[in-house]
């Protein structure tokens, strides 16, 4: 996989907003909210697999969501299968919740809202 994006070199005040701006074109429009704004670090990287898109993230702390907002900006017939690499990630949608430990998976439909919350450093 190649790097899309790393706050290595970016200055801690831009780190957040340049991730999301990526985040949103190579994953999926969304809103989020770090935990520690000014200590924000993340790493995106991506490739694909025939007319699958393949992306792996490390991210700090942070509340995300799919909101109705971002589903009408950007209507598309993806599915999202998560596998967590590492860290914890709660999920809900529809009313359903799963909290995501390392090597567990699951389905989201981004045509409905949801909810995320990264823990700690997340992958």
């Amino acid at each position: 996989m190649r790097t899309l994006f790393t706050t290595d070199a970016v200055h801690p005040r831009n780190r957040y907003e340049l991730w999301h701006e990526v985040a949103c074109k190579a994953i999926i429009g969304h809103e989020s909210r770090p935990k520690d704004r000014p200590r924000f670090e993340a790493t995106l990287k991506g490739t694909s697999l025939a007319d699958i898109g393949i992306v792996a993230f490390e991210s700090a702390p942070m509340d995300a969501a799919r909101t109705a907002r971002n589903i009408a900006d950007a209507p598309n017939d993806s599915l999202l299968v998560c596998k967590q690499l590492h860290g914890e990630l709660a999920f809900e949608q529809s009313g359903r919740q799963v909290f995501l430990t390392p090597g567990a998976m699951t389905l989201i439909d981004p045509q409905r809202p949801y909810t995320a919350k990264f823990a700690e450093r997340t992958g």
